[in-house]
């Protein structure tokens, strides 16, 4: 999906944006905002590391007021 993503958003830049066809300056922007949410929706790994046998990993969550 990403590639048709990116073939949208490069046909509406030459079609829409330098070519001035309304219709495809609205394809462009809907594409960019489809590409922006699934990106923004992919999770961040903060910390990575490998345990050793034996060792253990606690998770917390301090309150927002300390």
């Amino acid at each position: 999906m990403e590639r048709g993503l990116s073939y949208l958003i490069k046909r509406a830049f030459r079609e829409g944006l330098l070519g001035g066809s309304r219709g495809w300056a609205i394809v462009g922007v809907v594409a960019v905002a489809v590409r922006w949410i699934r990106r923004s929706n992919k999770p961040v790994i903060v910390y990575s590391t490998e345990l050793s046998r034996g060792q253990t990993l606690v998770i917390s969550q301090r309150s927002p007021g300390g």
